[in-house]
């Protein structure tokens, strides 16, 4: 029983250290590639970082959940554009300062939950 306690500990410092690497990038104003090159990191190894943290905290905030959410989470870099856009396919169009977030009546209710608990924490 030692051992296990022994190595969840050490996963748990290695998931602080990646958690404030990946904060680190995020906050920086580059993108993921810049923030890399400027760091010495390869970018495989920042999205690895990257995925551990959020399965990590995924399996914490949700411990008990629904059978339909993946257990784990994949990311990609998206560059948003400079100006609002508005593609004109949503059915909703929500406006908050300087952003838009577009809905369409296929969401997933579970994302659209979710996104709306963010924005509301958010705001």
């Amino acid at each position: 029983m030692g051992n296990i306690n022994m190595i969840m500990a050490k996963h748990e410092s290695m998931i602080n250290v990646w958690r404030q690497r990946v904060m680190e990038c995020k906050t920086s104003g580059l993108t993921v590639a810049e923030w890399c090159q400027q760091n010495h990191i390869n970018k495989k190894t920042y999205f690895y970082w990257q995925k551990q943290v959020w399965d990590h905290e995924i399996n914490t905030m949700v411990p008990d959940r629904p059978p339909d959410l993946p257990s784990t989470v994949q990311f990609a870099e998206i560059r948003m554009p400079s100006g609002p856009v508005v593609s004109g396919d949503a059915d909703v169009v929500l406006h908050r300062g300087d952003w838009t977030l577009e809905i369409r009546n296929s969401v997933d209710p579970m994302l659209l939950c979710r996104i709306l608990e963010a924005v509301n924490n958010n705001v």
